[in-house]
């Protein structure tokens, strides 16, 4: 079964696809970078309406967690990327992470039972504090330096990983579901983001020589948003894709 591209997602690419070559040919040439970061800013609020004025699907939950998501995803980039306040931004980005695993557990499960859907992330979420606990205790041990700011971007990591992960066995369980497959590539992409975010802040916590630092800093710095903008428009037109595979069901 092909997906059908409509008007609106068409219009939804072709915007995100111009916005995308502006703030990339910005950054590559070293140009109005803050100028930069609002079309950045502006692709993101693009895409949590694009999903927010989507037709219901079926199964409301499902919908109302990608809405969730993609509207903290919101608030996150301002705090971080308008306002660089980093410890906010990646706390309203934990909120992201869990909505995203209800949103899987409610795919691949279709558990509906709220009280079922409660105790079944309650696990999920119990295994990832233990994880990064583990994680944060082993660099404590080797003579990193923990903040709050570290604590809570390994919790999110930790998430995130999870979710990737997931979104790959659910789009592998049903191939035929162009919104899982698109789904499940963006959360990659989500995560090469987040690979890059973490080396351009590596310098903060291992000491390394200014030529290093400068090159791990150049490169990352332009790949995060390459891979983050797609990552979050792909997850966005999903949506359409999961909503129609749904109704025809």
């Amino acid at each position: 079964m092909k997906p059908v591209i409509k008007s609106k997602q068409m219009l939804f690419v072709i915007l995100q696809i111009i916005l995308y070559a502006v703030f990339l040919t910005l950054d590559f040439m070293g140009r109005s970078i803050r100028f930069s970061n609002y079309i950045k800013f502006c692709m993101i609020i693009v895409c949590f309406c694009y999903v927010l004025f989507s037709r219901k699907s079926m199964d409301k939950g499902i919908l109302f967690c990608l809405r969730a998501a993609l509207f903290f995803t919101v608030i996150s980039d301002l705090f971080i990327l308008i306002l660089d306040y980093y410890i906010y931004g990646v706390s309203t980005f934990i909120i992201v992470q869990q909505l995203y695993d209800i949103r899987l557990l409610l795919i691949r499960s279709k558990i509906k039972d709220t009280t079922k859907l409660f105790f079944a992330y309650l696990l999920h979420l119990f295994i990832k504090i233990g994880v990064a606990s583990v994680i944060c205790i082993l660099l404590f041990a080797s003579g990193v330096t923990l903040d709050a700011l570290l604590i809570i971007t390994t919790f999110y990591f930790v998430s995130l990983l999870y979710n990737v992960w997931m979104s790959v066995i659910t789009a592998r369980l049903n191939p035929r579901c162009h919104g899982n497959i698109l789904y499940a590539v963006g959360m990659i992409l989500f995560l090469l983001c987040d690979i890059n975010v973490g080396l351009f802040n590596l310098t903060g916590y291992i000491a390394l020589s200014p030529t290093v630092c400068d090159i791990i800093e150049t490169v990352s710095g332009m790949l995060m948003w390459t891979f983050y903008a797609p990552a979050q428009a792909l997850i966005a037109i999903s949506s359409d894709f999961t909503i129609r595979q749904t109704e025809q069901k």
